[in-house]
């Protein structure tokens, strides 16, 4: 093979590959946008469940498609300077954990 054939065959392959992500991520974003519009809790009361539990405020929020479980993921600042991560289920409400930012060792400790 020459050059000009490998070059074309890598460049077109690159393209398949883009191309097969691109799809995949639209389709991903159908399905979590479905699964937001179908959601019972809505972003706001999830920001003021952690909260409350909490006894923080509300820094970021994000709602999220986790293993197929619609949740919502709060990030909480504490008066103290740290930040706790506060998962919720987006159609019951309840906490499914809670996790202080940087604390890997105890990543997804069910509160």
């Amino acid at each position: 093979m020459n050059k000009l054939t490998i070059t074309a065959t890598a460049a077109t392959a690159l393209l398949i590959a883009g191309l097969s992500m691109s799809l995949a991520a639209d389709s991903d974003s159908k399905e979590t946008a479905a699964a937001q519009q179908s959601a019972k809790i809505t972003l706001v009361q999830a920001i003021t469940i952690a909260e409350q539990a909490t006894g923080g405020k509300s820094a970021e929020a994000e709602f999220e498609l986790e293993d197929g479980i619609a949740i919502y993921e709060v990030e909480v600042a504490m008066a103290d300077g740290s930040e706790i991560e506060v998962e919720i289920d987006a159609q019951s409400g309840a906490i499914l954990s809670q996790e202080a930012e940087g604390d890997h060792e105890h990543e997804d400790k069910v509160v």
